[in-house]
């Protein structure tokens, strides 16, 4: 499974959020995800997540917005960098990402909604490997339980 999360933005789009960063106006954004690939941490269509303009080095763990070369936004942590390059993975994905350049990154996750709830994003990183192994177990249960259904 390597789901993409497709980012819809609320109040503004993307291509006026990216100028409004390079401009150094530094606004926040508003974004509700869709898709599975960073689930348990968002959920697809439930979860708010603030975005916030790149004012500090990236490092492994971030949660970031980034544009593919198709021009759709994502919502992956960080992996790996290397150089100008930079390798995300979703928290629900098998495999990493083709790597992007860091210019491809739009903004940083801040804060993530849940009804009531808000938490820090960055608090997350260390639990992004407890995160990916309890996917992963979660992935081979539906795996054998659908295996089952088929065999019956």
């Amino acid at each position: 499974m390597n789901n993409k999360q497709d980012v819809r933005f609320l109040d503004v789009s993307i291509d006026e959020w990216m100028q409004m960063t390079r401009s150094g106006a530094g606004r926040k954004a508003k974004v509700i995800p869709h898709g599975n690939s960073m689930w348990p941490l968002i959920r697809s269509d439930k979860d708010m997540v603030e975005i916030v303009s790149v004012d500090r080095e990236l490092k492994p763990g971030d949660i970031v917005v980034f544009r593919r070369s198709d021009g759709q936004a994502v919502i992956h942590r960080i992996f790996r960098i290397s150089g100008d390059e930079i390798q995300t993975l979703g928290d629900n994905c098998d495999r990493p990402d083709a790597p992007v350049k860091r210019s491809d990154v739009i903004g940083i996750a801040a804060r993530i909604h849940r009804g009531s709830i808000s938490f820090d994003s960055n608090r997350t990183a260390g639990q992004a490997d407890k995160i990916r192994l309890f996917t992963k177990e979660i992935r081979k249960i539906r795996k054998k339980l659908k295996s089952r259904m088929i065999s019956e």
